[in-house]
């Protein structure tokens, strides 16, 4: 244990919420009807914000500021809650912090937006493994994914230039042997490893995420 100097706890105080069957939070209630009524969007929203003003009136924190902080889902469900708490609650949220959220579930769909969203995620786990990476060191990636990049994913496979181009781009950026998109066609990385793998320790999940995404890209099939 070592203390974390990137805390929050100097600043604010944390409050974290289960939402209804996730990790401690169960049903006070039983049947069916209880289940469709929390396991719905609607239902886990007016949930959540009823939960949270409520333990603000009892620990008599109406007044202080509140920010509202989602992960993952919380890119779909944080919105939500914020419009709940100040439209059907009362409550005044002064701000909405989402941390690795998810805004599109089309994972498994033909939106070539999703490529574009994560091509500089993935090369700023690559560079990270070198030293600190900074959002300044990715303007030449952003600029890339939704320019050229997206381009060169609409014109396709039939677009063989278009395919090479891509290829030796992103092979670039992520040590990616470009002659295996060339001959499956682009993002279509089944079960390939970088070329020069950074060092790799044990619980690295940014590395693991990066292999599993390059071997699970699958456009143009």
């Amino acid at each position: 244990m070592k203390p974390n100097a990137e805390t929050w706890l100097d600043f604010t105080d944390l409050v974290f919420i289960d939402p209804v069957g996730t990790r401690y939070s169960r049903f006070a209630a039983t049947g069916e009807d209880v289940r469709k009524q929390f396991f719905s969007v609607d239902g886990d929203v007016n949930a959540l914000a009823l939960v949270i003003r409520r333990w603000l009136e009892k620990h008599d924190r109406l007044l202080s500021p509140k920010y509202v902080t989602g992960e993952s889902y919380g890119g779909i469900r944080g919105p939500k809650v914020v419009r709940q708490l100040q439209m059907q609650q009362g409550v005044r949220v002064k701000g909405l912090i989402m941390i690795s959220p998810v805004f599109d579930y089309r994972e498994s769909g033909t939106s070539l937006l999703r490529y574009v969203a994560t091509l500089p995620s993935y090369v700023a786990t690559v560079r990270g493994a070198k030293g600190p990476v900074k959002r300044t060191d990715l303007a030449d990636v952003e600029a890339y994914a939704r320019g050229e990049f997206l381009t060169d994913l609409v014109k396709g496979k039939v677009d063989k230039e278009a395919t090479t181009r891509l290829a030796d781009k992103v092979a670039t950026l992520t040590g990616i042997d470009q002659t295996v998109p060339q001959a499956r066609g682009p993002l279509r990385y089944h079960r390939i490893q970088p070329r020069a793998r950074p060092q790799q320790r044990r619980g690295d999940r940014p590395l693991r995420r990066l292999r599993a995404w390059l071997r699970s890209l699958s456009g143009f099939r």
